[in-house]
């Protein structure tokens, strides 16, 4: 006996930890600046966002993994008169650098050129792909592959700044040759039957959800019956945490949780949610999903995995079993339950062990071929 696992390693649900908007930039009023107000300027300095989200949360956590958004030049469209100093460096070698420290964690995919676009005589920020044409489509295009070429830093997913575009923006994805990509958000903190990761339309990528607000333990039950009332009009998660993550997990749908590196927002507003408000609130979340059979990974081997459980197919035959896949990828990333402890790669005759998992055996990462158990 040889079977598909839903998740990697068998594992009950992935979960991704998603955050957007790392820029080198830092914002002051006083000209001090720290892990408050740092928006990716001071990298992994003793003084950064960074140092204080890995003495608070990743050395708690090491087990946690994620995907970084990057807007490429959202640095040079901040506006000027709002009262604040703006202090930057370029997409430098030593901001480079501290893009790969990460990638040991997190890997990066695409979140616009500039992030924003116009504003509107009524002050609304327009995001630059609500509505664009297609010379700004061949320019994102070739920022994208500009970027990669430079910084050896390609992208197989991403999501439109804001969520916000149009039927033509979404050309865009098969023009920058994504294999995923995070439409929307409306299915956050809430039940919803957009909560399940799904091919598009055409089929051409991989939709994955953004399911979980890193603030979502702060939006536990309050003493006050009218504040719990107007939550629930809001449409807003109102019971207990715990509950809507239980419902994620005993349903096998991805819990993806939507984080901000940056902590204003270009108004001058506090932007919700946000690495450095949230630590607390990450720290309980996590800790709650440690008690949990959960796959830890990025948005991209979610992608694939899914991709490789539903374009994998298995072939009995009285002495082999033969896996075949025709999917978005070269090969398959693909997780097999079995009853034996060791199968035979008849390619190349090697012996696979699996690893004991209640009863039974896990082979993880089998390729295309034939096997004997």
């Amino acid at each position: 006996m040889l079977e598909k696992c839903k998740w990697f390693n068998n594992y009950q649900t992935p979960c991704c930890l998603m955050i957007d908007d790392l820029a080198p930039v830092a914002i002051s009023r006083a000209g001090e600046i720290g892990a408050f107000n740092d928006w990716g300027y001071l990298m992994n300095t003793p003084e950064s966002l960074y140092a204080y989200m890995d003495q608070w949360l990743l050395k708690k956590y090491p087990e946690i993994k994620g995907t970084v958004f990057l807007p490429l030049e959202s640095h040079n469209y901040i506006p000027l008169n709002m009262g604040y100093k703006i202090i930057k460096r370029d997409i430098d070698d030593s901001f480079i650098n501290f893009l790969k420290f990460l990638q040991d964690r997190f890997e990066f995919a695409f979140h616009g050129i500039k992030h924003c676009g116009d504003e509107e005589d009524n002050g609304k920020i327009i995001h630059e792909y609500t509505n664009p044409d297609i010379d700004y489509l061949n320019y994102s295009v070739a920022m994208v592959e500009l970027f990669k070429e430079t910084n050896g830093i390609a992208f197989l997913g991403g999501k439109f700044p804001g969520y916000s575009y149009n039927d033509y923006a979404l050309s865009l994805i098969e023009k920058l040759g994504c294999k995923w990509w995070a439409l929307d958000a409306n299915m956050i903190n809430r039940r919803d039957s957009n909560n399940i990761i799904r091919y598009s339309k055409n089929k051409s990528y991989i939709c994955i959800p953004t399911n979980v607000s890193g603030d979502l333990f702060r939006n536990s039950p309050s003493l006050s019956i009218l504040r719990n009332v107007k939550r629930k009009l809001k449409n807003k998660f109102y019971l207990k945490p715990e509950k809507y993550i239980q419902y994620l997990y005993e349903t096998r749908l991805p819990i993806t949780i939507q984080e901000h590196y940056q902590n204003q927002r270009t108004d001058g507003k506090r932007q919700t949610p946000n690495i450095y408000d949230d630590i607390k609130y990450l720290d309980d979340l996590f800790g709650y999903l440690r008690r949990l059979d959960i796959w830890f990974a990025t948005c991209s081997e979610i992608a694939h995995y899914y991709d490789s459980y539903n374009n994998t197919r298995i072939k009995v035959t009285e002495n082999k079993i033969i896996i075949d896949y025709e999917g978005m990828w070269d090969k398959p990333y693909i997780s097999m339950i079995g009853d034996k402890p060791t199968i035979i790669n008849l390619g190349d005759n090697q012996q696979i062990s699996g690893c004991k998992k209640g009863n039974y055996w896990i082979f993880n990462g089998l390729d295309a071929g034939e096997y004997y158990i």
